[in-house]
């Protein structure tokens, strides 16, 4: 394995608990069944640099089956690590400002 597959197996394996306990398409509070609140820029900056898809959609608010189209589309830097994709964070938040630009584009 390579140093470059151990960092991203480390950083998958040190996320795992990061978000445990939400649903990616809709978290839930531990406390009650409200929805909680969304990803925050603190959240972005403590997530580790490869995501599993399921903490990729809890920060960006994308369904997991749209982020498995938008990695077979090569939207995003992503990479399999066995049967599950590590998607690069700084590679998602580019693809969602570059939606932002061509939305403001339609208007």
């Amino acid at each position: 394995m390579s140093e470059n597959t151990k960092a991203k197996t480390k950083d998958c394996k040190s996320a795992g608990t990061a978000f445990e306990g939400s649903s990616p398409s809709r978290p839930t509070s531990a406390l009650s069944n409200e929805v909680a609140m969304p990803a925050t820029l603190v959240s972005w900056i403590d997530a580790p640099e490869w995501l599993t898809v399921a903490e990729a959609a809890h920060l960006s608010g994308f369904d997991p089956d749209l982020l498995h189209e938008i990695i077979e589309d090569g939207g995003v830097d992503a990479e399999a690590l066995g049967d599950r994709w590590l998607i690069e964070k700084e590679s998602l938040r580019e693809y969602q400002e570059a939606l932002v630009l061509v939305a403001g584009w339609r208007s």
